[in-house]
């Protein structure tokens, strides 16, 4: 008897395989890109805009949909306004949502079409749940993919440059003001930092993170950080004026608690990535793959050292779903490095670890919680 969880893993396969044939024609004829990607972009706003009762906000938006609840929001009230004299019904705005997250990414990923095969499933992968979860704020991230999009533009005249990333910067703001900082963060590993940091510096940092401060952090540090945050944003600000509640120690949430084989499986997955992607950077660099690299980075050292808090765990998750580009950048090269690296039982070990990136997706289609894989059919 076929079940809606059938169904739902069968969808969700499905969308892989489109993104895999997808990434492999465009690597093989590059001059046609829209030719493709527009599978991809028809697939996911389906799949993921008919989704029912998915994502912890899911309810919420619905109720922001039909009551203007969040008005400050003036972009997102707009457009929401423009969906009603669509006479579009509250179950259909994920549609909408979801197909200008993946437009905007697809435009975006055209700029590194050279690595399509491996970048556009990793891309799927790593940032589906983002799509899914963080509503509003990966709504407005399709103005920070056309954001990135102009930045890399080098053949763009600077000042005409500036200004298409200055419109892209309000726009993604006034959608949501996480996206605001993530621009600025962009801005500033791209054009400051043109080397991939140091493999043998991070990953310490990122084991330090991982064991010891993800536990023994002091919060106090964060207290101007966090004021500042709450000055720009009044929905941050419910978040500071609460911080023992909300960041910490007894905000930390047992539920992100992980097993310890899986902890450490994690652990020599991502150091792994860190010193493959920092050592074929070394051999082939490419300003746009360091710029991921080093974004991802950032972000896995921030959400470990927050990975039970889950409001600041946010802002590091961001940046370290860019795991997909260096990991993409890896396996593009793989050749190279097993070509050149010395021990080839050691690099055997860490390819192998790489699959630890498959397991947050297998998570994703077999191991939801009850009646999180439905869809409006099952209305």
């Amino acid at each position: 008897m076929i079940t809606t969880d059938f169904i739902y893993i069968f969808l969700n396969l499905f969308m892989l395989i489109v993104f895999i044939v997808t990434g492999r024609l465009i690597s093989k004829d590059k001059k046609n890109y829209w030719k493709y990607a527009k599978w991809p972009v028809i697939t996911f706003t389906l799949i993921l805009g008919l989704r029912l009762n998915r994502g912890h906000d899911y309810i919420h938006y619905m109720e922001v949909y039909r009551y203007d609840l969040e008005k400050e929001q003036v972009l997102f009230t707009l457009f929401n306004h423009f969906l009603k004299s669509l006479d579009t019904g509250a179950h259909w705005i994920f549609i909408w949502y979801s197909g200008a997250f993946i437009l905007g990414a697809m435009f975006f990923l055209k700029s590194i079409r050279e690595y399509s095969k491996w970048v556009l499933p990793l891309f799927l992968i790593s940032f589906t749940t983002f799509s899914e979860y963080m509503i509003r704020q990966a709504f407005g991230y399709t103005f920070v993919f056309i954001f990135m999009l102009f930045m890399f533009n080098e053949k763009m005249p600077k000042y005409k440059r500036w200004a298409c990333m200055l419109v892209c910067f309000l726009l993604s703001y006034s959608i949501h003001s996480a996206n605001g900082i993530t621009c600025i963060i962009d801005i500033g590993l791209y054009y400051t930092i043109k080397k991939p940091f140091p493999a043998f510096a991070t990953i310490p940092l990122y084991i330090i993170a991982s064991f010891y401060l993800q536990k023994n952090f002091d919060f106090s540090y964060l207290n101007g950080i966090l004021s500042f945050l709450g000055d720009q944003n009044d929905k941050f600000s419910a978040y500071t004026d609460n911080a023992d509640r909300w960041f910490g120690n007894d905000a930390k949430e047992n539920i992100y608690d992980r097993n310890p084989i899986i902890k450490i499986i994690q652990t020599i997955g991502e150091c792994s990535l860190i010193y493959l992607g920092y050592y074929i950077l070394q051999l082939k660099k490419n300003q746009k793959m360091i710029f991921f690299y080093n974004l991802f980075i950032c972000g896995a050292i921030v959400s470990q050292c927050f990975y039970s808090l889950e409001i600041l765990r946010r802002m590091g998750d961001i940046m370290y779903w860019y795991w997909a580009f260096p990991l993409a950048y890896v396996l593009y090269n793989k050749k190279v490095i097993t070509t050149t690296f010395k021990n080839k039982l050691v690099l055997d070990f860490m390819m192998m670890s790489l699959l630890f990136y498959a397991y947050e997706y297998l998570k994703y289609l077999f191991l939801r919680e009850p009646g999180m894989y439905k869809f409006l059919w099952d209305l």
